[in-house]
């Protein structure tokens, strides 16, 4: 197949052609790929940001020494600044998308920081390449770059390189109200946090996924909250709830007589969220057919009114959001591969209460002084160690929304001022989850006749967690299990109908 390199334009590629590649800093970044790899590359496409700067020079110089049989492009995409986002994702987009039957490779050593993040997002998740450093020390290498790790690599290459980007980070309030509500200092909410706050100031699509009750609205009004949008409307709209043959009128408005309930003219969630957020909740109960038009409307920013011919444009950030793991939704076909991608360029996983560690007892003390402040009639009330202990050993399938809504009950129902163990005991009994989900305990019967059944749900359970977090290593997984070795987690994983090559899909996606 096919070779291409991708590169911005650097202040070292522009000196190295000056000097003939002989100066004191080489050649350049994009030279020296080529110098080191030889006919490697059939295409070499360089973006340049400025317009005084000298493409046709550069493109012949690389063409006569270094670029051998490649064939050499140089863009001009102008940005309004450094830090333009939108303006370098766009430009990257469209560069890379000339060549989609090429393998792609992305040069990070040239340009600026915010040049370099927009590569590695769309490497690690849109448009997959391989991601390639030059240095005069090291040589050309290859980057092997885990998603979770590309904001801390920014923050640190703009330490050491650029101010800009740098200060555009740190300027991101930490104590925005917003994310003031999300409590939790566990290391994967801290982690969903930072990756929220940075993904907050440009307007790529996020797409948050995490059980029901985990927070993602709360998330994704934070994110509102914090971005250069927040002047606007946020709209959330839960796409589980809306009637299949209504979602296109309610998506992208309707004009009168389009139907035969439609009276009037109506703008949908869209045309209202014009420069402002759109937050999609439960994106993977849409039906197919309408994943088709809204992956069209992020795609060019596009919407027409259900019987009108009009194209409307609009500025709108997606955040979606889902219960589902959406790579195994694609694999099964219930979710359309294409806009899974569109949706998928910031994905931010928030982690279930029960893996989040002490953070449940901060929330705890956290919801009972915020209903106390609600119920200002109400007495203050406290709850008995051996209350709170009953609540920290509950597994929580409800999550943080289970939390609130008990917390809520025992408050109202409790009559005395100290919240005891037997009132927490028999609020949990009320519990719809409770009753559902509790394997253990189980009065001996009917109920428990189907003893494989429920061994079965602990095994598939505890292996999908598993490798989840490997992201379908089963070496690694069968080692967080005790279960040996990976051919033994493999026989049990098939058995409870898990594919481990559902797992690495899901790795290559991100």
């Amino acid at each position: 197949m096919a070779k291409t390199l991708f590169s911005w334009i650097g202040h070292a590629d522009l000196n190295g052609m000056r000097d003939g590649g002989g100066g004191r800093g080489g050649p350049g970044a994009i030279a020296r790929i080529l110098e080191k790899r030889p006919g490697e590359f059939s295409r070499v496409v360089v973006l340049f940001d400025k317009e005084d700067l000298d493409r046709a020079g550069y493109k012949n110089w690389l063409e006569q020494n270094m670029a051998g049989a490649a064939e050499v492009e140089c863009v001009l995409r102008k940005l309004k600044r450094p830090t333009d986002f939108d303006g370098i994702y766009n430009a990257c987009k469209d560069a890379v998308g000339t060549a989609a039957e090429a393998e792609r490779y992305y040069n990070l050593s040239s340009g600026t920081p915010a040049m370099a993040t927009v590569w590695i997002l769309l490497s690690r998740m849109m448009l997959p390449g391989t991601l390639l450093e030059a240095s005069f020390e090291e040589g050309v290498k290859q980057v092997d770059f885990p998603f979770d790790l590309w904001a801390e690599y920014i923050a640190k290459r703009c330490a050491a390189e650029r101010p800009s980007l740098k200060s555009l980070l740190t300027s991101i309030p930490e104590t925005a109200k917003a994310f003031e509500d999300i409590v939790g200092k566990s290391g994967d909410v801290v982690r969903a946090v930072q990756l929220a706050r940075v993904a907050s100031q440009c307007s790529l699509p996020i797409l948050l996924e995490g059980e029901s009750g985990t927070g993602k609205e709360l998330f994704g009004r934070a994110i509102h909250s914090a971005s250069p949008r927040s002047m606007h409307k946020f709209q959330a709209v839960n796409c589980g709830a809306l009637p299949a043959a209504l979602v296109e009128s309610l998506l992208f408005g309707h004009v009168k007589g389009a139907f035969n309930e439609a009276f009037e003219t109506r703008a949908g969630a869209f045309q209202e969220c014009h420069c402002g957020t759109l937050f999609l909740d439960e994106i993977g109960e849409l039906p197919l057919e309408q994943q088709v038009k809204l992956n069209r409307a992020i795609g060019t920013g596009e919407v027409t009114k259900l019987g009108c011919q009009t194209v409307e444009k609009v500025d709108v950030r997606v955040v979606a959001a889902t219960n589902r793991k959406l790579v195994q939704e694609v694999a099964s076909g219930r979710f359309r591969e294409d806009l899974f991608y569109r949706l998928c360029v910031l994905p931010i996983i928030i982690p279930p209460l029960r893996e989040r560690g002490h953070d449940l007892v901060s929330l705890i003390d956290h919801f009972m002084k915020t209903i106390a402040s609600a119920m200002p009639a109400q007495c203050p009330k406290s709850l008995a160690p051996t209350a709170l202990a009953q609540l920290v050993k509950y597994p929580w399938p409800g999550n943080v929304r289970e939390l609130m809504n008990v917390l809520n009950r025992l408050f109202i129902w409790t009559p005395a001022d100290t919240i005891t163990e037997q009132d927490v005991i028999e609020t949990l009994k009320q519990n719809a989850f409770s009753a559902r989900d509790d394997i253990l305990n189980r009065p001996l019967g009917k109920d428990t006749s189907d003893l494989n059944g429920l061994i079965e749900r602990v095994d598939r359970h505890y292996i999908e967690r598993a490798l989840d977090e490997t992201h379908g290593n089963a070496a690694q997984a069968a080692r967080l299990l005790n279960l040996g070795n990976g051919t033994t987690l493999t026989d049990r994983a098939k058995a409870v109908g898990l594919h481990i090559s559902d797992f690495r899909k899901k790795e290559r996606s991100y």
